[in-house]
């Protein structure tokens, strides 16, 4: 799960939400066991890191799907 905002914009209040109530929910107990539970993983990256990792998931799953020779219907 990403918090995003819309374009143009909303990167100032992502980072307020990720760094205070969302930082704090997922250190809650219950609400970390429930994520793992759906098998997520609670991480509460700042939207820089987060931006990181999205750039490396495509790349890597880009990979793999021009190597399948996958294609979009």
């Amino acid at each position: 799960m990403i918090v995003a905002s819309g374009a143009g914009g909303g990167l100032d209040l992502v980072a307020r939400l990720v760094a205070a109530p969302i930082a704090e929910a997922l250190k809650q107990p219950a609400i970390a066991k429930r994520l793992t539970d759906l098998n997520a993983e609670p991480v509460g990256n700042t939207p820089e890191e987060m931006a990181a990792f999205l750039k490396e998931e495509i790349e890597r799953w880009g990979n793999v799907i021009r190597y399948a020779g996958m294609k979009a219907n």
